[in-house]
């Protein structure tokens, strides 16, 4: 995650003007009560921070100065961040022979069909490395086109 500060006139601060502000991030969980579900490191670059999820939850987050910019606190938008459950494909190894037709399960991850308020949406993508050997559509059907190995990898959207 990065912060970007901006002037009063929307003008991108230099990094002369960072090397007088210290960042930090302030992190809530909404609707929730807990500790450390996602966590947030400063890095050696003043503006750019580590963040990784250790609990599943929706979280807010707050950039905020830890000193003094014209007499006034510099506060961010809070963001949303989601931690999703930890994704698993079943099953891990599969058997490819020409025409076999199977349907990968999930458990964990987000789910492929949830749409959030502001109309986005949460998706895994999947793709075969090899496309000669298989193939996999949306509905993680794969299809086996001929014997080999091959790798699923997937994206999340």
């Amino acid at each position: 995650m990065t912060v970007t500060a901006f002037d009063s006139a929307g003008v991108k601060f230099d990094q002369d003007q960072y090397m007088f502000m210290t960042f930090g991030i302030e992190t809530e969980a909404t609707g929730l009560s807990r500790q450390g579900g996602l966590k947030t490191e400063p890095t050696s670059v003043n503006t750019l921070f580590t963040v990784f999820g250790k609990e599943p939850g929706i979280y807010q987050q707050t950039a905020f100065s830890k000193s003094f910019v014209g007499g006034k606190n510099v506060v961010s938008d809070m963001i949303k961040i989601e931690v999703f459950p930890l994704l698993e494909i079943l099953p891990t190894e599969l058997l490819i022979t020409p025409l076999m037709r199977y349907t990968l399960q999930i458990v964990g991850g987000p789910q492929h069909t949830q749409a959030y308020q502001d109309g986005s949406s949460v998706e895994i993508k999947f793709e075969i490395d090899d496309s000669s050997i298989a193939s996999v559509d949306q509905f993680r059907e794969v299809t086996g086109l001929r014997v080999g190995n091959a790798n699923l990898k997937y994206q999340i959207i």
